[in-house]
């Protein structure tokens, strides 16, 4: 990579000589330039810092700090005046990170190629390469086995750190103070103990609450499975519901999802508790399974086989759940259940089997039919599902696969239908849907969505990859050759430093363009290309196509593996292009990035509106995707028309802004430019360390953010004056630097 120190560039134009470059006349430093890469490359960290905030999967995720905005009214408006929905809620740490992933490497690549020609011009294209070399193939070599190795290391340090300082404490000690107060306070915190003493003292274990909850309810949903055991053996009865109608079970037999935590971490907050989530997760299931148990014993509540009445179009809901990875549908019969039940929802629904991969699922329920016909029903299950009506086979939709949806049509005379729905899940994704049309029905839908959103706000960073549910329409043959491009080229092999493999593959590119217009003695590109206010004629449709082919985000798909992206790697080297046409023109010098303050302020309606549309997007594609194709298509279209300008008003806004701040030079911002390469590729391990480390730290999610910053800058600033910039390591990658005498 290098930074300008060992490239001294020249004002020459930049036509692509056939002959022997001329002698440099001239040599002239951008300053703005070396401080605009430096700042690309220190972005990343508060990138990353910014997913222990909002992104549940990583490491260090800390869910009391995940704040969620009201979206302002202003927002909504605006978005349905562009045909779009905004969500009602918002992160902001989310929207920061949408913000910043929009421009910042397209920024970085810009940059580099603007660098890169003017290295070639100044030292012909051996020395390039040889370069390029020093500075990008051999760190990539080097650091990216270092980078695994010190990163795993101080996840390991973080998560001993993180038992030694905060392991339970916290949540110690406010359940031995909350517990002393009543029977209800000992279930809510879940100390047996406590709860045999107050009942030791008197206190009434049959009350219930303003609620019409009982001591069971309240225990059921704070998960703690000995108490719940306990009241039960006490007596108290299961089938007793509370004012809205709900039972123990009915607290715990559903799904886990983002509005489900939310609503933990609210009532958590109210009552002054720093509830254990993960726990309550996991501990949710056992109390299910003794709650089902104890309904089906026959000692409390419904007569064993005796059915409640549902809520749903299905009457006499019944459900059995097998766990074991399946790769076709078995004989159920045949097999004895991990448990079973009834719900009064209903309707299908996968949640019921608390497991996300690797089991079986029987639905069983009757069907009220008030008109004589032709009804047709419509499954679709990712894997494999089958559907009998009143015993009979109607639809056959075994075996592994993606999402796939089958019809079938039988004629039905009014009574009630038994409906039977057998589903295997192999690994992976699940899903399952079920609908009925016919007379007098327009469409009953039988079951929640195939890939039901958990609420929906821009928090949701995992609500799904727009090319996975793409790639999922497609032919099976064609998915399996497409799936393993994708794996070769998305998989994290060079972790954080995919940039410079791609940045490999856009140098080895541009010396090809170099020799192939020398070899046809094609005429330079004139400067107007790229500084004329016509330039968004073409930059924006061009940025658009490869974009259009990218869905994981707003903005670029990132892609470490082995494999170069297409798509990706044909992005990015629209950017390095463009600052390749950028060196040498005096346009660019005066003329690009001139009215930044105004970029900058149009690029905020493009990101907003962009991330909208990727919303309304993910939402339908979450649903029946063939159904809502034309809105999909059509949403995804306005995410990358937003993305494109969005990225230019980015990159051309913080040009004229370092232009006009950092034209001149600075030893601080030069030291800064100088160690930015260190910086990132190093600050993983220790940024992830503090992170895992600090995790449950009841502090404020923005102090936490700036404390991980600028911990982790501060102490790679120091390893980088005493261990980097004057060893070998510094030479690697800035070039040789020597120590300032500190005398006259």
């Amino acid at each position: 990579m290098g930074n300008s120190s060992d490239i001294e560039p020249t004002n020459l134009p930049p036509i692509i000589e056939s002959e022997t470059l001329p002698p440099i006349l001239e040599k002239k430093r951008y300053h703005d330039l070396d401080a605009l890469r430096a700042c690309a490359m220190l972005l990343g960290i508060v990138l990353h810092a910014i997913l222990a905030f909002g992104q549940p999967g990583w490491p260090g995720y800390a869910p009391q700090n995940d704040a969620h905005w009201m979206v302002p009214a202003i927002v909504s408006e605006a978005a349905n005046a562009a045909g779009t929905k905004a969500p009602e809620k918002f992160s902001p740490y989310k929207l920061c990170f949408t913000a910043i992933h929009g421009f910042r490497m397209q920024l970085f690549f810009l940059v580099s190629g603007f660098f890169t020609v003017m290295l070639w011009r100044n030292r012909g294209m051996k020395e390039l390469l040889i370069h390029r070399a020093k500075r990008i193939l051999l760190p990539l070599a080097i650091f990216t086995p270092i980078a695994w190795i010190t990163m795993l290391a101080g996840l390991g340090i973080g998560a001993l750190g993180a038992k030694v300082f905060f392991d339970g404490k916290g949540d110690i000690r406010a359940a031995a103070e909350k517990s002393v107060n009543s029977i209800t306070d000992a279930v809510v915190v879940g100390d047996l103990d406590a709860v045999k003493g107050h009942l030791k003292r008197g206190s009434n274990i049959e009350q219930t609450n303003e609620k019409g909850e009982t001591l069971l309810h309240i225990a059921a949903f704070f998960a703690h499975p000995e108490v719940v055991q306990f009241l039960l053996d006490k007596g108290v009865d299961p089938a007793l519901k509370s004012n809205k109608g709900q039972t123990a079970l009915n607290y715990v037999e559903g799904p886990w999802n983002r509005e489900l935590e939310e609503i933990y971490k609210s009532i958590g907050e109210s009552l002054g508790l720093d509830l254990d989530l993960d726990r309550i997760k996991m501990d949710r299931f056992k109390c299910a399974q003794i709650l089902r148990k104890q309904v089906a014993s026959g000692l409390h509540g419904a007569p064993v086989g005796e059915v409640s009445e549902s809520k749903g179009p299905l009457k006499k809901f019944e459900y059995r759940v097998y766990y074991q990875r399946f790769t076709s549908l078995p004989d159920f019969d045949k097999l004895t259940p991990e448990f079973s039940g009834q719900s009064e929802k209903g309707v299908i629904d996968l949640g019921l089997a608390q497991r996300e991969e690797t089991f079986g699922m029987v639905f069983e329920g009757e069907l009220e039919i008030k008109e004589a016909g032709d009804f047709k029903f419509r499954l679709g299950s990712d894997d494999g599902s089958r559907l009998l009506i009143n015993g009979q086979e109607l639809i056959d939709n075994d075996g592994m696969h993606a999402v796939k949806y089958k019809e079938g049509s039988i004629e039905l005379e009014p009574g009630e239908v038994k409906i039977r729905v057998e589903y295997f899940d192999s690994g992976g994704a699940q899903g399952l849907s079920l609908s009925v049309s016919g007379p007098g029905v327009d469409e009953i839908k039988l079951s929640k969505n195939i890939r039901d959103s958990d609420g929906g706000d821009w928090g949701e960073w995992d609500k799904g990859d727009f090319n996975q549910m793409v790639m999922k329409q497609l032919p099976e043959w064609l998915q399996a050759v497409l799936g393993i491009g994708m794996v070769a080229a998305m998989a994290p092999m060079f972790n954080h430093l995919w940039f410079l493999y791609y940045l490999i593959w856009l140098v080895l590119g541009f010396a090809l363009v170099v020799w192939i217009a020398k070899k046809f003695k094609l005429s330079a590109v004139p400067g107007w290309i790229t500084t004329s206010s016509l330039r968004w004629l073409w930059l924006v449709p061009l940025t658009f196509v490869p974009q259009f082919f990218m869905g994981q985000s707003f903005g670029p798909d990132t892609a470490g593996g082995v494999l170069p992206w297409p798509p990706v790697l044909l992005y990015y080297g629209i950017f390095f292009g463009v600052g390749v046409l950028c060196y040498g023109h005096d346009e660019f010098d005066h003329k690009v990035g001139k009215l930044w303050p105004l970029s900058f302020l149009l690029a905020i309606p493009f990101l907003i509106l962009g991330v909208c549309f990727m919303e309304a997007r993910n939402a339908a594609a979450a649903g029946d995707f063939k159904s809502n194709a034309s809105q999909i298509w059509y949403d995804h279209f306005w995410v990358s028309v937003c993305a494109s300008i969005y990225v230019w008003l980015m990159i051309f806004g913080f040009i004229g802004f370092f232009r006009a701040f950092f034209s001149n030079q600075s030893k601080l911002a030069r030291y800064i430019s100088d160690s930015s390469y260190w910086l990132y590729l190093a600050h993983l391990a220790p940024l992830m360390c503090l992170q895992v480390m600090f995790a449950k730290l009841e502090a404020p999610g923005l102090l936490k953010f700036i404390a991980y910053c600028v911990s982790t800058t501060v102490v790679l600033l120091v390893m980088y004056e005493f261990l980097v910039r004057y060893t070998f390591v510094g030479t690697l990658l800035n070039g040789k630097r020597i120590r300032e005498s500190t005398t006259a």
